[in-house]
Formats: structure tokens, C-alpha cells, sequence
């Protein structure tokens, strides 16, 4: 957040102490300032239409500046260190599971999205091994989880553009309830960096994740506790305003003044949202991550529904 604060207008809080955990305090804390706004799950449902736009174009504003950085070129969590530079080490993970939450540990640093990518199968696997089920059930959804590997190795292959594979930093949990908005939509703060990623660009370049439709979050294949904050055809409205954005006008027209993009961030932004097998290869990537109940037998039938596997 310090790094944030000093180099973008992303809006984070300022932190004024971080304390380690010690003998006499064994609990790892910070105390940071405390952000105007509401969170966005209780307040986008009451925005007005240019409310809900200028909301997707200000977390726009906030993926261009993420995307812009120039970040060491590994796969990680991050340090900050001297000067504003970033040290990359192993990321942390949580996987929830029957409302409890498993914390996941990486031992390394990636060098290439295809070892990233392998290291999600092989803890989706080491997770499948973990459930209380059958052996049998565990052979089936050791099953479809190759035949789902195999789609992801192919669309791999197909991205092979640097621009597409270059390591960018990323909010890898910004849910919303972790996305503070004021009265207007306007985003006035982004908190709960604790998950925060340099992943390839071809992973960031998604929606508004509160407006998604696809993959785990598409109706038809959803764990019964997902919460959408509109419905389909509006989420489908709203996402194309997103993928409007070619220039700075667009967010001064909604009076978005304060933005702090460059050129490069929105062409290469816009050619990896047009990128199909990039799209494909993200929804590979969140139903690794997705361990809500009875996520194999969903994937099931996605994948016949997708693939007609």
C-alpha cells in the first residue's frame, strides 16, 4: 500500500504501523487510515445508471494504472524495498472450502505463466486429495480436472505476444466487499491488499468481478451462494462500457479528472481483452481457484457445456 500510495492515485489506505508478531504480541498487525465510502456490496444496487458507470470506468482508471507499472518480470507476492522497487517472493493463497478458509503456500517464484498455471492443477490436485469422498469420486475428478489441463495447455500455446505474457501487479481479491464507493460511484478506496500478485497480463485483463457471468460465476454452474450486484443483461451493459475505454475523455466525461493512465496501458489493455483464448484461459484459472461446494461436479458440466467434453 506504501508502494501504491507513492507511485499511483490508486486510492489505499495510509498505513501508520505495521507490527510483527513478537513473544509479547504473537498476532501480525497494521493500523492503517480509515476510507470515506461504503462498501460496494451494500451500494451499488443503489447507484442510478451513471452511478454504475462512472463505478466500472473508476475501477477501470484503478486496472490501467495496476497494468502501467513497471514490475519485475516473475510471478509472485511482493515486498516493497528501496526506492519503490518491488521484491518478488512466493505468493500466499486462500482457498475457502465449506465456508472455512485453508491458507495455501507457494514455496517459489515463477518464471513463466505455463509453470504458474501448472502449480494451480497441482494444488487443485493436492486439494481433490484433501476431500472427504470416495476413492472412486477422487479418480473421476482427478479425470476431469487432465481434461481440463489439457484445454489450458492449448490455450497456452496460443499466446505467445510478450505483451500478452509480461508480469503485471494485481489486486487478486477484489471482491466486493473489499471496493469502497462513494454516493456518486466513484471508487474512493481499495483495501485487503493482503493477496496482491505479479501474475501475466493475459490472467489480469478481466471484468469487474462483481458484474461476471462466466465460468464459476455463470448461472448455470455457480455454487448456490454467489452474489451478483445486477443482473445478467445489465452486468453484460456495463462490462461494455468497461471495454470502451480507448482514452482519457471517457473518464473526464463522467468527471473521473484525476486519472493516471498512459497510452500503451489502454492499447495493450484493450488487445489483451480481445484476446479469445485469453478469456478462456482466465476461466480455466478461476475454477482452479474455485473450491466452493460441489465445485468438481460443476466443472463437470461446464466443461461439457463448453467443450462438449
Amino acid at each position: 500500500m506504501k508502494f501504491l500510495r507513492n507511485v499511483s492515485t490508486v486510492p489505499v489506505p495510509e498505513v501508520y504501523l505495521v507490527h510483527p508478531a513478537s513473544e509479547d504480541e504473537p498476532v501480525n498487525f497494521i493500523v492503517m487510515q480509515h476510507m470515506p465510502g461504503t462498501i460496494l456490496l451494500n451500494s451499488f444496487g443503489l447507484l442510478d445508471t451513471k452511478g454504475k458507470e462512472r463505478c466500472v470506468l473508476s475501477f477501470a482508471d484503478i486496472c490501467l494504472q495496476l497494468f502501467d507499472f513497471e514490475v519485475p518480470q516473475k510471478i509472485g507476492g511482493t515486498l516493497p524495498g528501496e526506492a519503490d522497487d518491488l521484491t518478488v517472493v512466493p505468493l500466499i493463497s486462500y482457498a475457502e472450502a465449506n465456508y472455512t478458509c485453508e491458507r495455501v503456500f507457494c514455496h517459489e517464484v515463477f518464471s513463466s505463466l505455463e509453470d504458474y498455471v501448472n502449480f494451480l492443477f497441482a494444488n487443485k490436485r493436492q486439494w481433490i486429495d484433501r476431500q472427504a469422498i470416495s476413492d472412486h469420486d477422487k479418480t473421476r475428478h482427478h479425470n476431469i480436472l487432465s481434461m481440463l489441463q489439457s484445454r489450458a495447455s492449448s490455450a497456452m500455446r496460443s499466446i505467445s505476444s510478450p505483451s500478452l505474457r509480461r508480469c503485471v501487479l494485481c489486486h487478486d481479491d477484489m471482491n466486493n466487499q473489499n471496493i469502497l464507493i462513494q454516493s456518486d460511484g466513484r471508487i474512493s478506496a481499495v483495501i485487503d491488499w493482503e493477496l496482491h500478485l505479479l501474475q501475466p497480463a493475459i490472467l489480469v485483463a478481466s471484468s469487474p468481478p462483481w458484474l461476471v457471468y462466466d465460468g464459476p460465476s455463470s448461472s448455470e454452474f455457480a455454487w448456490e451462494g454467489i452474489i451478483w450486484l445486477d443482473s445478467p443483461v445489465e452486468g453484460a451493459r456495463l462490462d461494455s462500457v468497461f471495454e470502451e475505454v480507448r482514452d482519457d475523455y471517457i473518464f473526464q466525461s463522467y468527471g473521473l479528472t484525476d486519472v493516471f493512465i498512459t497510452v500503451r496501458a489502454i492499447q495493450e489493455w484493450r488487445l489483451l481483452r480481445s484476446f479469445g483464448k485469453g478469456k478462456e484461459l482466465r476461466d480455466i484459472v478461476a475454477w482452479l481457484n474455485d473450491v466452493y461446494p460441489a465445485t468438481m461436479e460443476r466443472l463437470c458440466r461446464w466443461l461439457d457445456f463448453r467443450y462438449g467434453a
